[in-house]
């Protein structure tokens, strides 16, 4: 994950003050901010994510579209092989 993120939840923590009537004005602000980037990170993380776990997928549909064309494939040589055998008995 991006390390960014971490050390912005690290200030946050550490920005936040003990007696939460000091200037709350301030805090309000900066912990706004923070957590809009906060946000924005976290949504490209997401995204980053999802393109990889999509990518994943459709490596996984196309090995299965692989070993359903070859089960068919020998499901037909099988066939003929029995229709040889009755043929030549």
């Amino acid at each position: 994950m991006n390390e960014e993120i971490y050390s912005i939840i690290e200030d946050m923590k550490a920005k936040c003050p003990k007696d939460p009537t000091q200037r709350p004005d301030i805090h309000q602000v900066y912990q706004s901010v923070q957590m809009a980037r906060l946000l924005v990170l976290l949504a490209e993380e997401s995204e980053r994510q999802s393109n990889k776990i999509t990518e994943q997928t459709e490596k996984m549909i196309n090995w299965t579209k692989a070993i359903v064309a070859l089960t068919i494939a020998l499901f037909f040589v099988g066939a003929i092989q029995i229709v040889m055998m009755i043929v030549k008995s």
